[in-house]
C-alpha cells in the first residue's frame, strides 16, 4: 500500500506545473518544464551617437547645437557654454562642419547611421525570431526617444542596450 502512494505521489509532483522530474531533486527542477526565454516580446536597442540628417548646413547646425549643447560634451558654466555655442562655434563652424560630412557622406546617407542600419539588420537576422534590434541616436535621428517610443509601442518588456560609444565623456 505505501508503494502505491509513493508511486501516486510522483505522479502528481510529475503532472503538476514547476514541479521536477521523477528522480530530480526540488533543488534540480526538470529542465524540459522550464522556459528557456520569457515568453515576453524581446528586443535589442543598439545606441550610437549620432549625425546629422544631412550635411547641408541647417542640418549640420542643428546637430552640432544638440551635440555641443550638451553639457556632458561641453563641461562648463552653462552660460560660457550657451554663449561659446552660439556666438563662435555654431558662426563659425557650421559650413566647415558641413564641408567635412560632405567628404564622407555616401549615398546611403550618413556612414555612422547607414552601419547602424546596416548592424540592426544583421543582428536581428541571427537572433532568434521575434527578438527585434531598434536603433537609437543620442543625438540626431533616429532618436533614442524614437527607439524607445518604438519599443513601448510594440510591446518590448524584455531589453538588452548595447551602446557602440563611451557612455560618459568630458571633453
Amino acid at each position: 500500500m505505501k508503494a502505491e502512494t509513493n508511486q501516486a505521489s510522483a505522479a502528481a509532483r510529475s503532472a503538476t506545473p514547476g514541479s521536477t522530474a521523477p528522480g530530480a531533486t526540488a533543488s534540480q527542477p526538470d529542465a524540459a518544464a522550464a522556459p528557456r526565454y520569457s515568453r515576453a516580446p524581446r528586443a535589442v536597442l543598439l545606441l550610437n551617437l549620432g549625425s546629422p540628417k544631412s550635411c547641408s548646413v541647417p542640418h549640420v547646425r542643428d546637430f552640432l547645437r544638440e551635440f555641443l549643447g550638451d553639457p556632458c560634451v561641453l563641461d562648463i558654466n552653462p552660460i560660457a557654454r550657451w554663449l561659446l555655442l552660439h556666438c563662435i562655434i555654431l558662426r563659425s563652424r557650421q559650413a566647415r562642419s558641413a564641408e567635412a560630412y560632405k567628404r564622407v557622406w555616401t549615398k546611403n546617407g550618413s556612414p555612422l547611421i547607414a552601419i547602424t542600419e546596416c548592424l540592426r539588420r544583421a543582428l536581428e537576422a541571427a537572433l532568434p525570431p521575434g527578438v527585434r534590434v531598434y536603433a537609437g541616436m543620442r543625438y540626431g535621428e533616429p532618436s533614442t526617444r524614437d527607439a524607445i517610443e518604438d519599443m513601448v509601442r510594440d510591446g518590448v518588456t524584455d531589453a538588452v542596450v548595447l551602446p557602440q560609444y563611451p557612455h560618459f565623456a568630458m571633453s
